[in-house]
């Protein structure tokens, strides 16, 4: 799975990568933070990689200092088979490298998980956006903490995501982009969160026509769908508790979409 997180500045995008890199088990991360002096002004960057390395740069940096801070470690992830890479950020600076713009290619046409930032302003973005297969996620200062949770959910369940047949990988690729092109972070979370699960363990069984059981972590829900309508009893789908008046598409209709191949 490839993923974009797109973001504004001061939206806390680097803070949100670098909690994932430390939740994230067994990834390979590329940290990128602006850097100042006493009087607050900013200084250039700093760099630093889940292998330790760390360097600093400035606006003026050359092509070369980017290929040592970021294509050499970037191309060594790559090359020892890391499930999860983690890359901040894909910017003018560094596509101003071809060794850069090389090795990001090779990690997104890769079997590696790669979580890649960019910023809303850069003219380069529409180059890995608009790339099928790909998930765009919009970061805000208001959706902050619900997408951490979520993009948590999503690197941690990848080894099982893997462990699905091939099309129901497929369908859970196809529902994370629609949720979130769509913005719909919720769904987002409980798919990689709860679904997952669902589908590897069998948790789901036909009841009647139109009719289906999923047992649930806490509880056993029942789905049904009539005339193209999908319900569920559970709280998400009906807007209700801690979800009220914010209805979505819950882990438990996700899990008959997908296991029925109706994705």
């Amino acid at each position: 799975m490839k993923l974009f997180l797109i973001s504004e500045s001061s939206s806390g995008k680097t803070t949100l990568l670098q909690k994932l890199s430390q939740v994230a088990q067994g990834a390979f991360w590329i940290i990128t933070e602006r850097t100042y002096d006493p009087a607050g002004t900013t200084t250039g960057y700093r760099v630093t990689t889940s292998s330790k390395s760390v360097g600093n740069f400035s606006d003026d940096v050359t092509p070369q200092v980017i290929d040592n801070l970021y294509s050499g470690p970037l191309k060594y992830a790559v090359e020892q088979g890391y499930r999860v890479v983690i890359v901040d950020e894909i910017g003018s600076i560094q596509l101003a490298s071809p060794a850069f713009v090389a090795a990001i290619e090779q990690a997104l046409t890769s079997p590696a998980t790669v979580l890649a930032s960019l910023s809303q302003s850069e003219s380069g973005d529409a180059q890995y956006t608009h790339r099928p297969g790909t998930v765009t996620l919009n970061l805000t200062e208001a959706n902050r903490d619900e997408l951490t949770g979520a993009l948590e959910s999503c690197l941690s369940s990848q080894r099982m995501v893997a462990s699905l047949p091939p099309d129901e990988q497929a369908a859970v690729e196809r529902l994370a982009e629609k949720y979130a092109a769509d913005g719909q972070i919720t769904p987002f979370r409980k798919l990689f969160q709860n679904t997952i699960i669902y589908l590897a363990e069998n948790r789901f069984q036909s009841a009647s026509i139109g009719s289906y059981v999923v047992r649930g972590l806490t509880r056993t829900h029942t789905v049904v769908v009539t005339g193209g309508r999908w319900m569920c009893d559970c709280d998400l789908a009906n807007g209700r508790g801690k979800y009220d008046g914010r209805p979505g598409e819950c882990s438990h209709i996700q899990t008959i979409k997908i296991s029925q191949k109706l994705v």
